[in-house]
This record gives C-alpha cells, sequence and structure tokens, in this order.
C-alpha cells in the first residue's frame, strides 16, 4: 500500500460563533435586593469569567466596564458583600496591603466605641474589603490579626455579637 492510497485527512473548517461583548456578558445576572448577582461560573465563590483567555473575577471587569481602570496595588470590594454581586454601585476600589497595627487596633475600638459601626462602614472608611474587618474584628477564626495586642496588651476578642 502506498501513502497515495491512504485516504485524506478531512479539512477542518471553522465555525465561528458570535463573539458576545463584555457587556452583553456581564448582563448575565439575576437582580435580588439591589445586588447584581452573576449567573455564570464562581470560584470560592466569585463570580467568574473568560476574558482575552484569562480567568477574570466579574466583579472587577464590571469595575473597569461601568467606573475605569482599577490602580496597581488596589482590588475591588462588594460593599453589600455578596461576593457574586456585580452592581458597580456595590463596588468600591480597596487596597491590597495589610492593615498596620495602629489600624487594627483603630478598627476595633471604633467598632466597639460606636455602636452603629457595622463591618460595610468600617471596611469603607479605612479602604479595605470587608472581609478584612471581619478578619480584625473576629481574630479567634485564625486570621493573621490574631495575634495584635490591644493597647492594654491583650490579646483582643470581640465584644459584640
Amino acid at each position: 500500500m502506498l501513502i497515495s492510497d491512504l485516504p485524506k485527512p478531512r479539512e477542518y473548517v471553522a465555525h465561528p460563533r458570535p463573539v458576545a461583548t463584555v457587556t452583553e456578558r456581564l448582563s448575565d445576572h439575576t437582580e435580588v435586593d439591589g445586588c447584581w448577582l452573576w449567573n455564570g461560573r464562581t470560584t470560592t465563590g466569585y463570580g467568574r469569567m473568560k476574558l482575552r483567555g484569562r480567568d477574570e473575577y466579574v466583579h472587577r471587569v464590571s469595575y473597569v466596564q461601568h467606573v475605569g481602570l482599577i490602580p496597581d496595588g488596589m482590588g475591588v470590594g462588594q460593599l453589600c458583600g455578596h461576593r457574586r454581586c456585580l452592581n458597580p454601585a456595590h463596588l468600591f476600589l480597596t487596597r491590597k496591603r495589610k492593615l498596620t497595627v495602629a489600624e487594627v487596633i483603630e478598627i476595633r475600638r471604633r467598632y466597639v466605641a460606636d455602636p452603629t459601626a457595622t463591618h460595610e462602614s468600617l471596611a469603607v472608611e479605612f479602604g479595605v474589603a470587608q472581609v478584612t474587618v471581619n478578619r480584625v474584628l473576629r481574630p479567634h477564626l485564625g486570621s493573621s490579626y490574631s495575634s495584635v495586642p490591644d493597647l492594654d496588651g491583650y490579646v483582643w476578642r470581640p465584644l459584640k455579637a
């Protein structure tokens, strides 16, 4: 048998599918209590999408699309606390650095002294994600802020429930 006698391989013909714009892809959400909850794929609770061959967090894509570029060293947090939320009204810039000991103590002091202080309000005031404030105020859960002592030298325990 000669090589010329072998059947020729089928020629691959690509059928291009219509490419949805970023805005069209972000519209795949469900509105619940003002939040735009992502209906697509999630990782650790955060919405994810492929964009230009890279995996991206949907809330970051939404921030860039509706508000503007994210500066270097900054992250995007959700005021509502929903990891799947991509409503630009709920998104804000956060710092990607760790809080200083003085900032940790100040967050704890304000949380105890001010009965109206919430995790969300402190996160906005200090420019960090709500989860960072949670870790500061609940150090017994094993966060990196658990070893920060209070002003009296004692390891801090939350006084509010």
